[in-house]
């Protein structure tokens, strides 16, 4: 499969929905965990990976 345009890596998809969840969220991480559909453990931990 080929395609003709270069589409987002899934990490640079997770890292643009997040800043986007934090952001509509007002910086609120336990809303933007939900928002997200994850636990606020989980944003943590990929907030921190991103560090």
């Amino acid at each position: 499969v080929t395609f003709s345009h270069n589409l987002p890596t899934l990490k640079q998809v997770e890292e643009i929905l997040i800043e986007e969840a934090l952001e509509r969220s007002g910086g609120n991480q336990t809303i933007a965990a939900q928002v997200l559909g994850i636990s606020r453990q989980a944003l943590n931990n990929r907030l921190q990976r991103k560090r």
